[in-house]
């Protein structure tokens, strides 16, 4: 009777934990997209925050990760091009 009740307050819990995993993904990052990839640190990068450099649009993590981008771009297309190869 022990094990049924511990399964069943595993199962509630899951049920209840599932919609807030749900919301968390759902925080304006972009996953799955090579494009979307914060060239600064690999994070999945926001949709909302972008920069265009050498007509091309990078997308960003964070608004700090523009900063260092904008500081020395060819740093990180170089970094982001030997990922690619």
């Amino acid at each position: 009777m022990k094990k049924i009740a511990v399964l069943l307050i595993m199962v509630v819990g899951l049920c209840l934990l599932v919609p807030a995993v749900s919301r968390a993904a759902d925080d304006g990052k972009v996953i799955g997209n090579p494009d979307m990839i914060c060239p600064v640190l690999g994070e999945p990068a926001s949709k909302d925050i972008s920069y265009e450099y050498d007509g091309k649009t990078y997308y960003f993590c964070c608004p700090a990760c523009v900063n260092d981008f904008k500081a020395d771009p060819e740093k990180y297309i170089t970094k982001e091009k030997s990922t690619e190869e």
